[in-house]
């Protein structure tokens, strides 16, 4: 499917096929072609806001797939500024605050997108996620944490 997607994209140069691609890429495990696709279609010039800001965000999902945080906070601040009133660039720049560490600046960004939009179930599954992956240590960390910074929103995590 990703290289369909990608061939897609090849052929028309609609970037929304490329934000297909980098997705369906990164569900394969292969984040680095995804990445490869968005970095082409960022060069195209004349992107409005929309698809820009689709592109960081999906293309910073894969500089965090492949440990690139501070990368994919580049991407996903400058995809907020471009279409602020969008969810999806602040669940991005939560869950890689909360991997580097910042936990209270991930529950900002968490609380900022669901204040946009994003559903609490969206959420807390990309939370879920990031405490699976996460050890032991670090797993306790977190969820004390976003305890703290708003204890009847994070009680059940």
């Amino acid at each position: 499917m990703a290289s369909i997607s990608t061939k897609d994209w090849l052929r028309t140069g609609d970037v929304w096929k490329a934000i297909d691609a980098c997705s369906q890429w990164r569900k394969a495990q292969c984040s680095e072609n995804g990445l490869a696709v968005v970095e082409e279609a960022l060069v195209k010039a004349g992107i409005a806001n929309k698809p820009r800001s689709a592109l960081l965000t999906t293309g910073g999902g894969a500089l965090r797939d492949l440990g690139r945080c501070d990368d994919a906070v580049r991407f996903g601040k400058e995809a907020h500024r471009l279409k602020p009133e969008d969810f999806r660039p602040c669940t991005l720049l939560g869950a890689v605050s909360i991997e580097m560490g910042s936990y209270a600046r991930g529950a900002e960004w968490y609380e900022k997108a669901e204040a946009l939009g994003a559903s609490r179930n969206l959420i807390d599954r990309e939370l879920q996620s990031i405490l699976n992956a996460a050890s032991h240590e670090k797993r306790s960390q977190i969820k004390k944490a976003l305890k703290a910074s708003n204890p009847s929103r994070y009680d059940q995590i």
